[in-house]
């Protein structure tokens, strides 16, 4: 029976987050009990790697090849050292993945990241990536992956896999930066590039999300795409739920959308009126953020700060109310109005 997915994970991993991985990733694609995973470490008959470890041999008749050809999707599992991440063969199987259009998904013990196709909600994060693992995914690099062992003989055919090298030039070395390695390296980073920037945005840290800039610098900032969190929140809904007023007008700047409404139809007015930070609010509507925007509920950011479901907390929306009750009476936003 052909496997429904192929799934890589470093040696070392603890078995529970394996197992916690997997049970994110079959929530996440709606999967029914009947799914098939071929886990690498468990599947491979041991006793014939050699036959398919020749230094002349085709990558691609490696019971690993094979098993991920046949696969519907590949699967990553990202464990707290990111081994997978520092290996150039899962990154070179995560590579076929993307050429062939199969799902490649990007799994945790506390959640889950969509590749190449969105999970059955529509979004690209499921559950919870930590920071720290999407920092190393946000920094991943084809050339400093490591080939241990066996897979060392293997490494210039696998950079040259990257590279597109032609089949005639394959006998010399390998480039060190091509437009293969940084195409790859993009399409990994940029999935840590959400869960970065809410991260950043929320602590107000403008070094790491200038550090977002450089790592992804096809990054685009009014896309709709690059989400922080299983909630469909912006960068834009953190600074403004936090109020980072400095980070918030680096991110206007960048031409982020003042208008993004996360999976509950929520905009960063919204965020910003539920935590009272009237000078994020005067900001927003400086920047064209619409007063009259409805989320799931029926509520505009008003509403919400007139009902102040925080307060309990210490949060005083009094000047938030008074700022959009004056915009809503023809104020800074009157072109709302």
């Amino acid at each position: 029976q052909p496997p429904d997915f192929y799934l890589c994970f470093g040696f070392g991993t603890i078995f529970r987050d394996l197992v916690s991985a997997l049970e994110w990733h079959a929530e996440a694609r709606e999967l029914p009990d009947t799914t098939v995973y071929w886990i690498d470490a468990f599947a491979l008959n041991q006793h014939k790697e050699e036959e398919v470890y020749e230094p002349d041999g085709d990558l691609h008749e490696t019971v690993y090849a094979r098993a991920a050809f046949r696969s519907r999707g590949f699967v990553m599992m990202l464990d707290q050292t990111c081994k997978t991440l520092s290996a150039l063969w899962p990154l070179y199987l995560a590579m076929l993945a993307i050429r062939h259009g199969k799902v490649f998904d990007l799994v945790t013990w506390s959640g889950a990241l969509a590749t190449t196709s969105a999970f059955a909600d529509g979004g690209s994060e499921y559950g919870f990536v930590r920071r720290e693992i999407a920092q190393q995914l946000l920094h991943c690099n084809v050339v400093e992956a490591e080939t241990p062992g066996m897979w060392a003989q293997h490494r210039p055919k696998l950079l040259h896999e990257f590279a597109g090298t032609p089949d005639a030039e394959r006998l010399g070395e390998p480039p060190q930066s091509c437009r293969g390695y940084d195409e790859f390296n993009s399409q990994l980073r940029e999935k840590a590039a959400g869960t970065v920037l809410g991260f950043a945005s929320f602590a107000g840290d403008e070094a790491a999300i200038s550090d977002v800039m450089r790592q992804c610098p096809r990054l685009s900032f009014a896309a709709d795409a690059h989400r922080c969190d299983a909630h469909g929140s912006t960068a834009v809904h953190m600074a403004a739920a936090a109020g980072q007023l400095s980070a918030l007008m680096w991110l206007l700047n960048m031409r982020a959308d003042a208008n993004a409404r996360d999976l509950s139809g929520e905009t960063p007015l919204h965020s910003a009126a539920l935590a009272g930070h009237a000078a994020v609010v005067r900001w927003l509507l400086m920047s064209r953020a619409n007063p009259s925007v409805l989320s799931a509920d029926q509520e505009t950011a008003l509403d919400v700060a007139e009902q102040n479901p925080a307060g309990f907390m210490g949060i005083d929306t009094a000047e938030v109310i008074e700022v959009l009750r004056a915009c809503r009476g023809g104020g800074i936003c009157a072109g709302y109005a």
